[in-house]
């Protein structure tokens, strides 16, 4: 009979953390990007959201006299 050889497996933790280290500059830039890409496109939606709730409340713009008007009536937007 042959002897019995146990082999350690590489842990999950430690390759992954391995892994982490040699590219930490290319996960880090593409990070950025998309950090940058989702804040753009979140932004845009937001902006379209605000001037889709001053359409639906018959109202052109926001200024200091029909502000008051849009927050004591939030169920009419």
């Amino acid at each position: 009979m042959s002897p019995t050889h146990t082999h350690h497996k590489p842990q999950p933790i430690r390759q992954t953390l391995s892994l982490i280290r040699r590219h930490a500059l290319v996960l880090l830039s593409m990070g950025t990007a998309l950090q940058f890409l989702v804040s753009g496109l979140g932004a845009g939606l937001l902006v379209y959201l605000f001037r889709l709730a001053l359409i639906a409340a018959d109202q052109t713009n926001l200024d200091k006299n029909n502000i008051s008007h849009l927050l004591a009536n939030p169920i009419r937007m």
